[in-house]
């Protein structure tokens, strides 16, 4: 009897004990399912956090960039008395300067300047001795010296460079 009555008791406090622990795998199911909601929910969020942070630098940028257009326009404007008289006057002289510089060229290298690799060579070096050129200007124009004597520097190396390997050119043979 005695076991009789522990058998009911330990089988009557199971049936108490349960529903404090819940209904077993249902509410597990119930407690995953709010936990991807969550989840769901929160990486939502995060997604609109992410876009808002894209839009704001999007417009930093856009920020920057009109102020750095706004700073070299008005760089392009202090260059005014003397120095936009000098740089109207190489505009003017350009046709007269190219045709001066064919000339030249044509006396120092007569026939090599057909070859398609002194033709390349050429418009290298023209374009560098242009760059540097500009280079130089703008730094004269904003009292720069330590600028101009690297950019004469740097001229002088081009030259150098130029003539070596247009000698170079003229002593390999036609193709």
């Amino acid at each position: 009897m005695k076991r009789l009555l522990k058998l009911v008791l330990v089988l009557g406090g199971i049936g108490l004990v349960q529903p404090a622990l819940g209904d077993g795998p249902k509410d597990r199911k119930e407690d995953r399912k709010e936990d991807r909601k969550e989840n769901r929910e929160d990486r939502k969020e995060n997604r609109e956090d992410r876009k808002e942070n894209r839009e704001d630098r999007r417009e930093d940028r856009q920020e920057n960039r009109e102020d750095r257009r706004e700073d070299r326009k008005e760089n392009r404007e202090e260059l005014t008395g003397t120095w936009k008289e000098k740089h109207q006057s190489w505009v003017e002289k350009r046709k007269d300067r190219r045709e001066e510089r064919r000339e030249e060229l044509k006396k120092k290298w007569g026939t090599l300047l057909e070859r398609p690799a002194v033709k390349a060579e050429l418009r290298k070096h023209a374009r560098r001795v242009a760059r540097l050129q500009r280079v130089q200007f703008l730094a004269e124009a904003a009292s720069k010296p330590e600028v101009v004597e690297r950019t004469k520097k740097l001229l002088e190396q081009e030259q150098a460079r130029h003539e070596k390997r247009m000698e170079t050119l003229k002593s390999e043979p036609a193709k």
